[in-house]
């Protein structure tokens, strides 16, 4: 034992204290228990020793079950509340005794028994933390938490507070109840009087005396509550606090986590404004008032801004659905208030440390080997049953004829998402609180990346219950690419991840901006590049001023991912090289190897082959650094494949890089069918651009294949597939072949996105040119016009597509004769291209703009135009046959012109050599080379 201070009182004193005799000076008596390790272990030994009964407290009230009581500290007319002493954990605790005996109303005995349960279940910084729950001589404890500042109604009351300090202790209690929906309990009295302040400023919900179970969430509609759920008595009295009660209750409904944030609005309003929102001087007016939504003005608005009271007034509507989906959702907008930053970071600071369980909404409490449990309301309005059917119903609506296939392939791959998201919720917890496997440290870093990855699904699940056309058409690969939850492994979060701030409030910003992040990624996700680019932009700055490189790494990779492809590409090169930068400097992480990979792609359409050959190279040094990731290796191999110009690999190095991932897609088994899908297309892509038609046929088909078993017979990728197919069935000369599978395409695309889709310009433009192939001008110059009509209309005069457009209207103009009208599209494509500083555009226009000038009998004129376009088209060391276009142009010039016919005849046998085909565009190319050389003119 340890041995008494000087300072101790005398062990008589203390047995006196014991019996009841109290001194006067109790408060500084309790003091010196409260810090006296010896003073309490004798008042231990003394309470084992005697049962006598305590004076000016009940009779079997100095010790209630192992807990020994100090003081009485409140009481009321169901029992008392006492401070008390737990010798097993060494401290002070709140013991609420309540007297069963003096009531025989079973309701309130289980609603009390039921707060024990509740508060018991939870661990949370913003609950009040129930220790233990029994019966004391026919009489219901519950040991709880010792709170020291009074409740919030009297902490508004103490004095007038700015509404930054309203909005902080409410966003605190709030980070509480939704720890509590998360763990599936619904608090039914939530009120001022019900969330108490610790002395530091730390609000905490507490009386959790009408709290629903878990089990009753899940209640079917209908159904009958039991006793202990009805909200009117036999007697007709509310249970619960009317003036902060939902409308929806008034008739006995269920409470759910909705009518929860309906009292918290209720409180906040109070809070805020001083005065609760709906008038009423009886049950009936005040229910009726609220169900009409009849909102009174706020008095004297203390500046609170308009914002604020807007996000009040939504929790505020009468129909549930019109509040904000979740508690998690409302915090979300309440902590963009108060807009300086400064002073958010302070209204916030108080629960930062521990804001992180409250955004991930858990953290149950083992006890003697008992197992963390799932929690049925984890997945809410993620991807539950009735996010099921919405999302049914709304694709139904968007997209009759993808809805069954795009419904189908989302749900199973959510399914099998969410499943793993809650087990590894599960494991994250029983690391540890069950195995102590884990530290404290890392299960909040789990808990984060979990959270995330819940809310990216949460975010893109709810676009998809306002689903358009274009959104169900990309469905299933919006789906297929959420975040998966085995970055949330122990292994890959403690080797990976930068931990947040420590600093509580940019703990709580990082936090918020966490939140962001995901419903950003899930824009992206679901096709809206534009608001996703917007929303990750928007993110820059405050990221920036955090200070943490892992979330701007994040926002900067999301930023530049969005931008390439929106075609924004000197942005997504700035964008993404600052997102590599950070990711060199931080622990191996995925993030870095995607920003290098895009880097690839973005360059490579630049036409900086050798830079994006370099950042090949730091792709492949970063993935070195980490697990094996067969989508990254997949689409690097794809996108080095298909990159041209200076520098760039020969057409084996390429197919056999492409060879590599389609092995490796395979090697990913069902999961790897769309990436072996991206693999074979490029393998196709490789054989056309050197003229074998027959195995790019294959590879397309194959890509068909895989389209049809993935997505169905009648989605958009299938018609890109036919597209690709289309162009070697012309080149082999197949035209009726080609003309079929491109209306098959055009009906695809026009029955899923309507007749101005992007993808119909490139499919009547492939019309058109098959038949120029056959020589049916009229067919030709129709369909060309009508694709560069919808080019120019949907996608604008500046742009690739226009270049595209203008070319092929060209090559039929040409063919048909009209020179004057090939010049002028001949000269817009080139405006077009010089214009974007597209260099595959430009030396396509040059060739253009030189032939149509030769063809008008000008060739000195043409001859500059076709060397410049000839230079260009070698430089950039694409497919062989374009130099070799204008080589023989360039060759009938000089012949023309007079110039160096011995040159125009090394020229056109240069020509020749590219054209390898036996059959389709380079036979006839070939021949025509063969009769101008028998006789050069």
């Amino acid at each position: 034992m340890t041995a008494p201070s000087p300072d101790c009182p005398p062990e008589a004193d203390l047995l006196r204290w014991v019996q009841g005799d109290r001194p006067s000076s109790t408060n500084s008596f309790q003091s010196h228990l409260d810090t006296c390790d010896s003073c309490r272990r004798v008042i231990v030994e003394l309470l084992q020793a005697t049962d006598a009964p305590a004076a000016k407290l009940p009779d079997h009230a100095t010790r209630i079950g192992r807990f020994i009581v100090l003081e009485l500290l409140g009481a009321g007319a169901m029992g008392e509340v006492f401070s008390a002493y737990d010798p097993q954990l060494d401290r002070r605790v709140a013991l609420k005794l309540v007297h069963l005996k003096r009531t025989q109303d079973a309701e309130a005995q289980g609603r009390l028994l039921r707060e024990a349960r509740a508060g018991a279940a939870l661990a949370h910084p913003n609950v009040v933390t129930v220790f233990d729950a029994g019966f004391h001589q026919g009489e219901l404890f519950i040991a709880m938490e010792q709170v020291d500042g009074g409740s919030l109604s009297a902490w508004l009351r103490e004095k007038p507070r700015a509404w930054r300090e309203v909005v902080a202790a409410f966003a605190q209690a709030g980070l509480g109840l939704a720890a509590a929906h998360h763990a599936g309990w619904i608090h039914r009295d939530l009120k001022p009087a019900n969330i108490l302040m610790t002395r530091s400023g730390r609000a905490m919900i507490s009386d959790f005396g009408l709290a629903s179970a878990p089990r009753q969430l899940a209640a079917p509609q209908g159904t009958s509550p039991d006793s202990a759920q009805l909200v009117v008595t036999h007697e007709g009295a509310l249970v619960g606090s009317p003036a902060y009660m939902a409308p929806e209750l008034r008739d006995g409904s269920l409470a759910t986590a909705q009518s929860d944030q309906f009292s918290f609005c209720v409180s906040l309003h109070e809070g805020l404004f001083g005065v609760r929102p709906f008038e009423g001087d009886d049950v009936a007016t005040l229910f009726a008032n609220a169900a009409a939504g009849k909102l009174k003005e706020p008095p004297g608005r203390s500046g609170v801004p308009d914002g604020l009271l807007a996000i009040v007034r939504r929790g505020l509507q009468a129909d549930p659905s019109k509040r904000f989906p979740s508690i998690d959702a409302l915090l979300a907008e309440l902590a963009r208030f108060p807009s300086r930053r400064a002073q958010q970071k302070s209204a916030l600071a108080a629960v930062a440390v521990v804001a992180l369980l409250g955004l991930g909404g858990w953290q149950l409490r083992a006890r003697q080997g008992e197992r963390c449990a799932d929690d049925p309301q984890a997945l809410s309005g993620v991807w539950d049953e009735a996010t099921k059917l919405e999302v049914k119903a709304a694709f139904e609506k968007a997209n009759p004829v993808l809805a069954p296939t795009a419904f189908a392939g989302i749900s199973s791959h959510l399914d099998g998402l969410m499943s793993r998201w809650v087990e590894a919720r599960r494991d994250n917890c029983e690391a540890t609180s069950v195995r102590g496997e884990q530290s404290v440290a890392l299960l909040d870093l789990r808990t984060q990346c979990l959270h995330r990855r819940r809310e990216e699904a949460r975010t893109l699940t709810q676009l998809f219950k306002h689903a358009d056309d274009a959104m169900v058409a990309r469905a299933i690969t919006a789906a297929g690419g959420l975040s998966d939850v085995d970055a949330c492994s122990i292994a890959r979060v403690e080797t990976s991840t930068l931990p947040p701030p420590a600093e509580p409030a940019a703990r709580a910003r990082y936090d918020a901006l966490s939140t962001q992040l995901a419903e950003a990624k899930a824009l992206m996700l679901a096709g809206r590049l534009k608001d996703a680019e917007a929303r990750f932009a928007e993110l820059e700055e405050p990221v920036t001023e955090l200070g943490h490189p892992g979330l701007r790494l994040e926002v900067l990779r999301g930023l530049g991912t969005s931008q390439q492809t929106l075609e924004h590409y000197a942005d997504a090169e700035k964008s993404l090289k600052q997102a590599l930068h950070l990711a060199l400097a931080a622990p191996p992480g995925v993030m870095g190897a995607e920003a290098a990979l895009t880097l690839v792609r973005v360059l490579g359409e630049l036409n900086r082959t050798d830079e994006a050959l370099e950042f090949e190279q730091i792709t492949r040094a970063l993935l070195q650094r980490l697990p094996p990731q067969p989508a990254i290796e997949v689409m690097l191999n794809v996108a080095v494949a298909g990159l041209t110009g200076p520098g760039s690999l020969d057409e084996a190095a390429k197919e056999g890089l492409v060879e590599k991932a389609l092995v490796r897609a395979r090697e990913m088994g069902p999961g790897g069918r769309e990436y072996e899908a991206t693999a074979l297309n490029e393998l196709g892509n490789l054989q056309y651009r050197h003229g074998d038609f027959r195995g790019a046929r294959q590879r397309y088909e194959g890509v068909a294949a895989i389209v049809r078993e993935l997505f169905g017979a009648d989605h958009p990728k299938l018609g890109i597939a036919l597209y690709n197919n289309a162009g070697t069935l012309r080149q082999l000369g197949d035209y009726a072949a080609a003309h079929a599978v491109l209306d098959e395409a055009e009906a695809i695309w026009t029955r899923n996105s309507g007749p101005e889709a992007p993808m119909i310009a490139a499919i009547l433009g492939a019309q058109g040119i098959t038949y120029l192939d056959e020589e049916k001008l009229v067919e030709a110059e129709k369909f060309t016009r009508r694709s560069l009509d919808l080019r120019l209309k949907v996608a604008g005069p500046q742009s690739r597509s226009a270049i595209v457009g203008w070319s092929q209207l060209y090559d039929v103009l040409v063919a048909r004769g009209a020179l004057t009208e090939a010049e002028k599209a001949a000269a817009s494509c080139l405006a077009v291209s010089e214009k974007l500083q597209n260099a595959d555009g430009t030396s396509l226009c040059l060739e253009a703009l030189g032939t149509v000038t030769l063809r008008q009998g000008d060739a000195a004129r043409a001859v500059p135009m076709l060397e410049r376009a000839q230079k260009a088209w070698e430089e950039m060391k694409t497919d062989p046959r374009h130099a070799a276009g204008p080589k023989f142009m360039l060759a009938q010039a000089l012949w023309r012109s007079k110039g160096d016919r011995k040159r125009a005849i090394e020229l056109a046998k240069s020509a020749r050599t590219a054209f390898t085909e036996p059959e389709g565009f380079d036979a006839r190319q070939r021949k025509a080379i063969d009769e101008w050389l028998a006789a050069p003119k």
